[in-house]
């Protein structure tokens, strides 16, 4: 009950912190960074032009993930667009399709399992 601070206070100070069980967070870890790297690889260009030109601009912390939504909104279509034809110039169509459905379901995987 967080509305009787005193008892709350005095609740928390009974707990023992051994009680926890340790879990090792290894495997995870390496999975995330790994994972993490492939999508900052997949995805310099929109990382570099957002870390340079546009997170600068945001006015107010506030506007982050707002700037962010309309930036993925209208960016990331541009480039998976180029994405396409530059493929699709350098190899054949059906490669230029493959690749760039697999970075986007690559980016939403990491977006959606990286919670």
């Amino acid at each position: 009950d967080y509305l009787n601070p005193f008892e709350t206070n005095r609740t928390l100070k009974t707990l023992n912190s051994a009680d926890k069980p340790n879990i090792s967070k290894l495997s995870s870890n390496t999975f995330s960074f790994i994972a993490q790297g492939i999508f900052t690889l997949l995805n310099f260009p929109i990382i570099l032009f957002w870390r340079i030109w546009a997170k600068p601009k945001v006015w107010e912390p506030e506007f982050t993930a707002t700037l962010r939504f309309a930036f993925a909104l209208l960016l990331y279509p541009i480039y998976y667009f180029l994405l396409l034809v530059i493929f699709t110039l350098t190899f054949n169509t059906s490669i230029a399709f493959c690749v760039v459905i697999g970075i986007l379901l690559y980016n939403w995987m990491f977006v959606f399992f990286s919670k």
